[in-house]
């Protein structure tokens, strides 16, 4: 799908239910500093506690972009104030709209380096996960402990792309955890994924994509549905919340359920 800029739609209208809206975030440039400023405004009273709290100031800034994505962003699809979005939180502290289930919208956010992603879908549930590619070595050793018998065989026997293919098996099973609310160590070595070809073998009522994105990171998404899974693939549409980001990458998953 071709990238969209953040103006270009009126997202307020109903997103379709085989679509993924993938909003990015990048943490280097000039509009950062407004963005940080301006949305500071609209974090609840507990999130400006806690952003004021944190003794890190590099998650602390990480925290504060992250809540300014999430509610300037579902704000458009909700046709909500940013500020009056309630969110609940699951026992491992994953948020999630505090209203009715009716709506239908899911959304997850990753990080990595410099980069921070919203997945906005009409779904039971998403999860999504970006990873630098510098992490293929560290990825690759970890799942020689973690991962099944199987998928160790599989690694082994595609030799030097191994490492680039067990960090996409890292990021799949931690947008399939996130979607269900856990950690990524809860499911490293419980969720069993194969990959023959371009095709993911995985359970019913999943789709899931993965791939390289902007030749720097490794990005994967994982929908649930909580009916018969569809059999078209999963569309997916790249966006900016910040003016003046290069906008010119769109994500096409080679790997698919």
């Amino acid at each position: 799908m071709d990238a969209v800029s953040s103006e270009a739609h009126d997202l307020s209208s109903s997103l379709p239910s085989g679509e993924v809206h993938l909003w990015f975030l990048t943490d280097s440039i000039p509009a950062i500093g407004p963005i940080c400023a301006n949305g500071f405004i609209v974090l609840s009273p507990a999130e400006r506690q806690r952003f004021c709290e944190m003794k890190n100031r590099s998650m602390a800034r990480r925290f504060l972009l992250g809540r300014i994505l999430m509610r300037r962003v579902l704000a458009r699809y909700l046709d909500e104030d940013p500020a009056a979005i309630a969110f609940r939180y699951n026992a491992n502290g994953k948020p999630e709209l505090d209203i009715s289930p009716e709506t239908g919208l899911s959304f997850s956010l990753s990080h990595s380096s410099t980069e921070m992603i919203l997945a906005v879908s009409r779904a039971s549930a998403i999860g999504v996960d970006i990873e630098t590619i510098d992490r293929a070595d560290a990825a690759h050793r970890i799942g020689q402990q973690f991962f099944s018998a199987a998928e160790i065989r599989g690694l082994e026997a595609i030799g030097a792309k191994a490492p680039e293919r067990a960090l996409i098996l890292w990021a799949l099973k931690e947008s399939i955890i996130k979607a269900d609310g856990d950690t990524v160590w809860d499911g490293l070595a419980t969720i069993p994924l194969m990959i023959e070809g371009c095709r993911i073998d995985f359970q019913p009522y999943w789709r899931l994509g993965a791939g390289l994105y902007a030749e720097n990171y490794v990005l994967a998404c994982a929908v649930k549905s909580s009916g018969e899974q569809p059999n078209d693939p999963l569309i997916f549409r790249t966006d900016w919340l910040a003016k003046g980001q290069a906008n010119d990458n769109s994500f096409e998953p080679y790997f698919r359920t």
